[in-house]
């Protein structure tokens, strides 16, 4: 089965624990394609149990569903926006040579959009509407956007890491800036699909997947990291499970202050992440929105028929 001529890439987007990954695997199966991921942690080859890589997952009948932008880069590489739009025009081009429509699928919402829309980073948007789009952001895409401001030095980088404290350093790099810098390549032309659970289940779903991962390991994930020379300041720069398992191994929160601030922190995360989605549907993007009552196979034939129906 191909995809449809009408589009040139399925984009599958969701907030934390609503299931992207194993709708896009099952997609990937279905039309015979790739995915490309869309998540700004899951790129460094050291990241695993924490960034959720879920590598398992992209496997369907014994056979292994062809993925990119995973294991891309070093932890001890500073991976940003420009990175990431400089590897997806690479493999954009790739695949198209060799006629492949890929999946998109993540929940990193300045990557996401820099698939739908060339961005500006340089000027941002000189005006009252700059704090709105940066509240918007979770501290993770606002640290990837003031480091791709073209007068970033690491003199001007927020020590502390707190939200209100990165917005400002933005806003006055971006007041600072006069030019205005867009990147030369093509974005994609998806069709959309988004996946959102009541919070309920997604709150219940992060819970479960939190204690899943320290069952995997993920404590330890992050022991070896720091043995292996990474600092704490590193760590805490990649956020949520990262972040604050770091500050538990310096003995600033007990066990279960951290397991429980991530928990909610993850929950906040998710929240912030639907109304980056929102934002798009505003910027004129139409959101396929599946029905959260059905069953794995149930949404993918769902997702087929949302397909198929779109291309007609």
């Amino acid at each position: 089965m191909k995809i449809h001529d009408n589009f040139d890439s399925i984009m599958v987007l969701g907030p934390t624990a609503s299931g992207k990954t194993n709708l896009a695997v099952k997609l990937a199966h279905f039309y015979q394609t790739e995915i490309i991921s869309v998540d700004s942690r899951q790129v460094y080859k050291e990241l695993n149990i924490g960034s959720g890589k879920d590598l398992n997952e992209y496997q369907v009948d014994d056979k292994l569903i062809p993925f990119h932008l995973i294991d891309v880069c070093n932890l001890n590489e500073e991976f940003n926006l420009s990175l990431f739009i400089q590897h997806l025009k690479t493999i954009k081009d790739t695949l198209s040579n060799k006629k492949i429509k890929p999946i998109l699928c993540g929940g990193s919402g300045l990557y996401l959009e820099s698939c739908l829309k060339k961005l500006e980073l340089g000027k941002f948007e000189i005006s009252k509407h700059l704090r709105t789009k940066l509240e918007l952001l979770s501290v993770e895409d606002l640290k990837t956007l003031l480091l791709n401001q073209p007068n970033f030095t690491s003199e001007n980088f927020p020590q502390d890491l707190t939200r209100m404290r990165i917005i400002r350093a933005i806003e006055a790099l971006v007041l600072e800036d006069e030019s205005t810098k867009s990147f030369n390549y093509e974005v994609f032309n998806p069709i959309i699909l988004g996946l959102n659970p009541p919070k309920e289940i997604r709150w219940k779903r992060i819970q479960e997947r939190l204690e899943s991962r320290f069952k995997e390991g993920m404590l330890d994930e992050v022991i070896d990291l720091i043995s292996a020379g990474y600092s704490h300041e590193r760590l805490q720069r990649l956020g949520l499970e990262y972040k604050y398992i770091s500050l538990y191994l310096q003995n600033k929160l007990s066990f279960s202050e951290m397991k429980l601030t991530l928990f909610y922190e993850i929950r906040r995360f998710s929240k912030r992440q639907m109304t980056y989605f929102r934002k798009l549907e505003k910027d004129g993007f139409t959101i396929h929105w599946l029905n959260s009552d059905l069953n794995k196979d149930e949404l993918l034939e769902n997702s087929i028929k949302i397909i198929e129906k779109g291309a007609k």
